[in-house]
C-alpha cells in the first residue's frame, strides 16, 4: 500500500515543468515568450479538463480506477528496476532510463527503455539490456533503435 502511494506521488508529482527551460531553450529554440506558453499550459489544461468534466462528469469508481492505473505503471517499472540497476553498477559511466508511454497506435500502455554515457561501454549495456529483457519474457516493439 504504502509503495502505490509513493508511486501515484511520483507519476503525479514528477519534476517534468523542471526541465521547460531546457526544452525551451534548447529544443523549441523559443524565448521567453515560448517558456511563458509552456508555463502556462498546464494551466490551459487544467481548465479545458474542468470545463469537460462540469459537461460530462465521472459518475463511476473513479478512485479506485485511477489507483489501480497508477499501481499498473508502477509494478511495469518496478520490475524493470533490479535490471536497470544491475547494468548501471556494472557499466561504469552509463544510465539506464525508462519513459512511460500510453498511446502507441500498436502496443498501447508500455515502456521505453534506453541506456546512455561512455560510447564505449554502450554495446555492452545495450546487448545487457537486450537479455535482460528477455529474460523477463519482455515483447521488443519495432522502434528498437540503436
Amino acid at each position: 500500500m504504502v509503495i502505490a502511494v509513493i508511486v501515484l506521488f511520483a507519476v503525479l508529482l514528477g519534476g517534468a515543468t523542471a526541465l521547460l527551460p531546457v526544452f525551451a531553450r534548447d529544443i523549441l529554440h523559443a524565448g521567453p515568450v515560448g517558456l511563458g506558453l509552456l508555463r502556462s499550459a498546464p494551466a490551459v489544461g487544467a481548465l479545458a479538463t474542468s470545463v469537460f468534466l462540469a459537461h460530462y462528469p465521472l459518475e463511476r469508481r473513479i478512485g479506485s480506477t485511477l489507483f489501480r492505473s497508477v499501481i499498473v505503471f508502477g509494478a511495469m517499472e518496478a520490475a524493470l528496476t533490479p535490471l536497470m540497476e544491475a547494468i548501471e553498477r556494472e557499466f561504469a559511466g552509463i544510465k539506464v532510463f525508462s519513459l512511460p508511454s500510453v498511446d502507441h497506435p500498436e502496443y498501447g500502455r508500455h515502456i521505453e527503455l534506453g541506456v546512455k554515457g561512455h560510447v564505449a561501454a554502450l554495446e555492452a549495456a545495450y546487448a545487457e539490456l537486450l537479455v535482460g529483457l528477455k529474460g523477463h519474457d519482455a515483447v521488443l516493439g519495432p522502434e528498437l533503435v540503436r
